[in-house]
């Protein structure tokens, strides 16, 4: 229940913060932006990486690439031009 807990958290302020960035992107400076989504990637990537840790323990490696490749996407999509 907690790890899906902190899952939902982390979607939610990704979402969040796409919508946010998006909004005020006028006012956002590039090396602003590409810091809001170094930072949201890097903290969805530990806070994945930790909790498939929990539920895999035998596999870290493993979970450590298909969470970077998780937030790579997340990272794609925060930090995206608006179409």
């Amino acid at each position: 229940m907690l790890l899906l807990t902190s899952f939902m958290i982390v979607v939610a302020y990704t979402i969040y913060f796409s919508k946010k960035a998006h909004l005020k992107k006028d006012h956002i400076g590039v090396g602003l932006g590409k810091c809001m989504v170094m930072m949201l990637s890097m903290t969805t990537s530990l806070t994945l990486s930790l909790m498939l840790s929990f539920l895999m323990p035998g596999k870290l490696a493993v979970l450590t690439v298909l969470a970077i490749a998780i937030c790579a996407v997340a990272g794609f999509i925060i930090g995206r031009p608006s179409v």
